[in-house]
């Protein structure tokens, strides 16, 4: 391993002279300074463990030296004594009985050669660096100052005062730092505080101005076919034909579901093209009362979106007391009805039906929880498959004249069927998870929507005028499961085989297959079992199902 000595001794001297500097503006309160004077000493302590480890120096690592290293430090060679001082003694001068004696050159001293200060000859070179590195500093600042001055004039142009504003305060700074560099030395300047070259101007994207919300169906309807309208005029402006015709297609989609809703017809909403950014419409509403008089449909009950279960400030066991005796007091009135109608089967059926709730009610008083899982469903709850079947013939038209009556009471009469199957549906799955918020919600929008049902074909048989009626789209619970299985069994559907790979010499007519199945749970004893053997077949299906 070779040491650089005139390296090592180099380093160390640099680094007496900058320990000396950050002493002086450690006592001159300069902060500034006494950072980057710092950092020096820091980086040459590092250069010279570096060198004395015979690692290989780059001189761009080095710290530049100060313009006084020569005079401050004691390394400095000593002064040469000037020309001046090297001036022979002078010559005694001799009696005018010689006169040619004074011109004569032999006995004149010898000329002496003139000679520069040796004191300026070790700062030229370090004069020449710092020069150059005070123009490299230069180029520098002025190639960051223009780069904001640009960005200025286009935050001018783009009329964006606040980036402006910014990008020409910044260059002002710049032109302070170019005017005090002339009068600074080299090491007094630190480029890591000097802001960096900006990246190119861009113009924030402007907030999206918010669009106020319609408050009715129509103008909902109309602000959306706006919107296309102004898409398709941008398409054409840009010569894009096939966005154009596009949003063309829409504008007249909207059209006429603004023609449809102003007469008075629902409009299907879900079939009509929307942008995310645009907002919910309003509930559809009937343009116009119907004239003479009429019945109205009871609107449903508002079914919110995944309400708690209950109502607010009743516990969970409170409620299910409230069902369970609600469920008894039904089953004990269709008992009554039976009973008055003659039928003492179906009263006595209905009473033993009632009778089973006296234990869960006592348990539910007493503080117990109850599942209402297998409590049964009173006949008041149910319909009848023959109620749910349409009895509403369409016509164009009707004895009142009316044109689309029975179109519109049909319509209508298939709408409300549907409610009622969901909601019976849904009672029925939250009946078997035991939520009683959930089943006493499903079976009032079931009541409400039966009884609207009746009122409809009321209409329709008695050839009255439309009820007023309104379209709404609600979000509702839901529940998906399987009724007929209980919580520990699952039902394993092997639905078919294809192509399984045979033996070499083997025949399709030759198979006689079997699928065997293997659960991972419980781990000490898996659950597995396999299907009938199926024969004379490559791709065996119709596997029975396996509990």
């Amino acid at each position: 391993m070779r040491v650089d000595e005139a390296m090592v001794s180099r380093l160390r001297g640099l680094q007496a002279v900058y320990q000396k500097m950050l002493v002086a503006s450690s006592s001159e309160g300069n902060s500034a300074k006494q950072r980057r004077h710092q950092r020096c000493v820091d980086k040459l302590k590092e250069l010279i463990s570096k060198a004395e480890r015979g690692g290989v120096i780059d001189e761009s690592e080095i710290p530049p030296a100060p313009p006084s290293f020569t005079q401050t430090s004691g390394s400095a060679p000593p002064a040469v004594p000037s020309a001046s001082s090297l001036q022979p003694p002078p010559v005694p001068k001799r009696t005018s009985s010689t006169p040619a004696a004074a011109s004569d050159p032999g006995l004149q001293p010898p000329p002496l050669p003139e000679r520069s200060s040796s004191a300026s000859l070790p700062a030229e070179p370090q004069k020449d660096s710092t020069e150059t590195k005070k123009q490299q500093i230069l180029t520098v600042l002025k190639r960051r100052r223009d780069a904001y001055v640009a960005n200025g004039k286009a935050a001018v142009a783009a009329m964006d005062k606040a980036a402006a504003k910014k990008y020409v305060e910044t260059a002002k700074m710049f032109d302070q730092a170019l005017a005090a560099l002339d009068s600074a030395s080299v090491d007094e300047l630190d480029m890591s505080e000097v802001p960096p070259s900006p990246p190119p101007y861009r113009k924030a994207p402007a907030a999206p101005v918010e669009q106020p919300k319609p408050t009715t169906f129509v103008g909902g309807l109309q602000s959306r076919m706006e919107r296309f309208q102004a898409l398709a005029q941008k398409a054409k402006q840009e010569g894009n034909d096939r966005k154009a015709r596009m949003n063309t297609r829409m504008v007249e989609q909207y059209a006429a579901a603004i023609r449809d809703a102003k007469a008075g017809r629902p409009v299907a909403v879900a079939d009509l093209p929307s942008l995310p950014d645009m907002p919910p419409l309003p509930p559809q509403k009937p343009a116009t009362a119907p004239k003479g008089p009429a019945p109205g449909v009871r609107p449903p009950p508002a079914v919110g979106p995944l309400a708690p279960s209950g109502q607010p400030g009743k516990s969970r066991n409170s409620t299910q007391l409230e069902f369970l005796i609600e469920r008894q007091n039904e089953f004990r009135h269709a008992a009554m009805q039976a009973k008055a109608r003659g039928n003492m089967d179906l009263a006595k059926k209905y009473l033993l039906e009632s009778k089973g709730f006296d234990k869960m009610i006592a348990a539910a008083r007493a503080g117990l929880p109850v599942s209402i899982k297998s409590t049964p469903i009173p006949p008041q709850a149910t319909t009848s498959h023959t109620t749910l079947q349409p009895k509403i013939v369409p016509s164009a038209t009707s004895t009142t004249g009316i044109e689309g009556r029975g179109e519109a009471l049909s319509m209508m009469e298939k709408a409300l069927i549907e409610q009622v199957q969901l909601a019976e549906n849904s009672r029925m799955r939250f009946t078997r998870l035991g939520d009683v918020g959930k089943v006493k919600l499903f079976e009032e929008w079931a009541k409400a929507a039966k009884q609207d049902l009746l009122l409809v074909r009321e209409v329709a048989k008695q050839g009255l005028n439309l009820p007023k009626f309104h379209y709404e789209m609600r979000h509702i619970p839901s529940a998906d499961l399987f009724p007929d299985l209980a919580e520990d069994v699952l039902e394993l559907s092997i639905i078919r085989c294809r192509d399984v790979p045979l033996p070499s010499g083997y025949e399709p007519s030759d198979a006689n297959l079997f699928v065997k199945y293997v659960f991972p749970y419980p781990n000490d004893a898996n659950q597995c079992g396999k299907t009938k053997y199926v024969s004379g077949t490559q791709s065996p299906g119709l596997f029975p199902e396996i509990r």
